[in-house]
């Protein structure tokens, strides 16, 4: 027995020391360094080296490069046994197209973020702020077992023309969109929130409209909206109010089921004046219009 226990007390200590020795020891920290450039190097074309990799018993600080311009630098407390954490981050990637392999969508522009993490595992908060979009954008998230919870966004004149340009898709249009989100629980059987989205000076491309889509736009067709938006358990239910030059289009409530992704929706497209319509039916009309009904879409849309 007394073999046996200490054959089992050495083997225990051996363990400890070996996670100990590749967990918070220089020797260690650089193999942990050394196997997450290769795992994030082994698909091909991507460029991303650990500068730096200090982890030990309390703190960390992660220093990477995705390119020669683009960094990711992660440095705080760390308390692995304990589950807490206070870390400052900041992300700077000058180009979104180097992430392509990992995202699988080609991506333009740059995309800039800071901010802290501070917690334990029942309740951490992230905070912080970006310029995604040209915007002037906060966040703050509360996380509970390290998953969003609460979530309060606040973005601010975002642009049209940079969101469709980092999305790799043409610029139909420019303006600006304004978001505010206040979301008291991110469960989807437990949602609880509302989403207020503004869009102000919007203007469609009527070029690159026309090439794309065969149309014959000429005169400004401008836009501008509100969308008032109530996250309920399962549900999302959105209020809808859109102008723009040649017709309005006003939705009381369209409910997306976030189970099935089914769509019903009320609707209401408003014509002031038909003559408006001539771009786009080549045909010369007068007088006004109104026309409503309701959509829903399941297997199929019936409108």
């Amino acid at each position: 027995m007394k073999k046996l226990f200490f054959g089992l007390t050495f083997f225990i200590i051996l363990v400890i020391g070996g996670i100990y020795t590749l967990l918070f020891t220089s020797l260690g920290n650089g193999i942990v360094a050394s196997k997450i450039e290769d795992i994030a190097n082994e698909k091909e074309g991507v460029n991303f080296k650990v500068n730096k990799f200090v982890l030990t018993t309390s703190n960390i600080e992660f220093d990477a490069s995705v390119d020669e311009n683009s960094n990711i630098n992660i440095i705080g407390d760390l308390a692995l046994l304990a589950k807490t954490v206070d870390l400052k981050f900041n992300l700077d990637i000058k180009d979104l197209s180097k992430l392509e392999k990992f995202t699988n969508q080609k991506l333009n522009g740059s995309f800039k973020t800071n901010g802290t993490l501070k917690g334990n595992q029942e309740l951490a908060k992230l905070e912080g702020i970006t310029d995604i979009f040209k915007s002037n954008t906060t966040y703050d998230v509360e996380l509970k077992n390290f998953e969003p919870s609460n979530i309060l966004f606040d973005m601010k004149k975002a642009n049209i023309k940079e969101i469709l340009y980092l999305v790799n898709q043409p610029i139909y249009a420019n303006g600006n969109i304004d978001i505010n989100a206040n979301i008291k629980n991110a469960k989807i059987d437990t949602l609880d929130g509302l989403i207020k989205t503004k869009i102000t000076n919007g203007v469609v491309a009527n070029s690159i409209v026309n090439k794309a889509f065969n149309t014959k736009l000429k005169e400004i067709l401008a836009f501008k909206g509100d969308i008032t938006t109530k996250l309920v358990p399962n549900s999302v239910l959105s209020k809808v109010d859109f102008y723009t030059s040649m017709a309005n289009i006003f939705v009381k409530e369209a409910n997306v089921d976030l189970k099935t992704m089914a769509i019903k929706s009320d609707y209401l497209v408003n014509v002031a004046d038909l003559s408006k319509l001539f771009d786009v039916t080549q045909t010369k009309m007068r007088g006004n219009i109104d026309i409503n009904g309701n959509i829903k879409k399941d297997k199929d849309l019936l409108v």
